[in-house]
């Protein structure tokens, strides 16, 4: 029994490590992989402020005045990212998963909320997960990231400058 189990445990460790040979170390290989973070957290308001995703509100918005479309190149598919409101009270926000990155590193999802199409561009930078503390749990591969955000042309968010809160607020006027 032993030696079947030596047997079958050495060149199972024999592929779990690999010796670097420029400083004589010896790395064992993770799970590699990639991790996206293409949500936006967003707030819809109407013109005087007032959280539209409260069911007290007038212009109450549901998940049913929400349709997210995903756009690839000039088609549009009624099957775009998924989202979901969340928060409590008088918090509530939609958390709305962006479309992934093409080869430029850069996506557009299109979401009607009630008549009303916008449409977000996102920005991706690559990062290693050396940087992140995702590496730690997970042991290695590539960190993607939505740093930069355009609803209809305009900058609403920008992970690269400092912001009190990663809640955007949009207007949304029905």
């Amino acid at each position: 029994m032993k030696k079947i189990f030596i047997v079958l445990v050495i060149p199972f460790l024999s592929f779990s490590c690999n010796k670097n040979q420029e400083n004589n170390t010896v790395q064992t290989t993770g799970f590699y992989s990639d991790y996206y973070d293409v949500n936006i957290n967003l707030k819809l308001v109407d013109g005087l402020g007032h959280n539209l995703l409260l069911s007290e509100t007038a212009g109450y918005i549901s998940e049913n005045d929400i349709s997210v479309l995903k756009k690839t190149g000039d088609i549009r598919s009624e099957k775009g990212a998924p989202f979901y409101i969340q928060g409590g009270g008088s918090n509530k926000f939609l958390c709305l998963y962006l479309n992934y990155p093409n080869q430029d590193k850069e996506s557009t999802t299109c979401v009607r909320i009630g008549e009303k199409e916008f449409v977000f561009k996102a920005v991706y930078a690559v990062l290693s997960t050396k940087t992140t503390s995702i590496d730690s749990i997970m042991g290695g591969g590539t960190y993607i990231s939505a740093r930069k955000v355009y609803c209809d042309g305009k900058l609403i968010l920008d992970k690269d400058v400092k912001q009190d809160t990663m809640i955007v607020t949009l207007k949304v006027e029905k």
